[in-house]
């Protein structure tokens, strides 16, 4: 059976009909030892045929333990639609970001809810990944704006926080604001924020500065809204 070469794949997918769940994984893990490269794709074909008698968390064990993220994915963007489970979303969140498909990523986290968001954004954050959107769109989903913020402040990527406030939720310019105070981030690029926002929530706004000692920081903005009557 190691001969793929020779045989047909169709033959061998015919095959894995014959076989119950334990003797399948036996057979696609000695497959994928053999050849990862070659039988990966074979393999991945295998277990979405049979994903109605292959465990589909053993399939993935299987394929990801010989680290066939393309025949990983397959699998995974098949059999995505027919379940909720919050493991196997994370497994497709985790092989895209590996493989760089960030738009399918953030496609996921904005179109389904089985994820778990915390375990999501965790991931998101240690990872680094050059592409920050979609820890932005999960993290202002979920309200996490504080973790946002400082994990953008910190990793010096200012640029981005400028992108959310000015682009996905001015709304959440207090959360921001309150947490760089927090972060001893410079108050004239603090005042710099402030002065791109025409509309956010005052009150909370001044809540957040005077928390903070810092209501002085506010006056010429407050009065320049009171101008425009706002």
């Amino acid at each position: 059976m190691l001969n793929t070469h020779v045989i047909q794949p169709d033959i061998m997918v015919e095959f894995f009909g014959r076989l119950n769940e334990e003797d399948s994984l036996t057979c696609m893990y000695e497959l994928m030892r053999s050849n990862p490269r070659t039988n990966g794709p074979l393999c991945a074909d295998i277990a979405v045929k049979y994903s109605n008698k292959i465990d589909a968390k053993k399939s993935i064990t299987v394929l990801e333990s010989f680290g066939v993220n393309d025949g990983l994915l397959h699998f995974l963007c098949n059999v995505l639609p027919h379940t909720d489970d919050a493991d196997i979303y994370f497994k497709y969140i985790e092989t895209c970001a590996r493989l760089n498909r960030f738009a399918d990523v953030e496609k996921v986290i904005k179109e389904t809810s089985y994820y778990d968001p915390v375990r999501v954004r965790d991931f998101l954050m240690e990872g680094k990944f050059a592409d920050p959107r979609p820890l932005i769109y999960l993290c202002d989903m979920h309200h996490f704006i504080e973790d946002l913020t400082k994990y953008l402040y910190q990793t010096k990527q200012q640029k981005c926080i400028e992108i959310y406030l000015f682009k996905v939720n001015s709304s959440a310019a207090p959360k921001v604001l309150g947490t760089l105070l927090n972060l001893d981030c410079d108050e004239n690029y603090i005042r710099q924020l402030l002065n791109s926002i025409r509309i956010t929530p005052i009150p909370e706004l001044v809540e957040e500065f005077e928390n903070r000692g810092k209501l002085r920081m506010l006056t010429a903005w407050l009065e320049a809204r009171y101008e425009e009557r706002s």
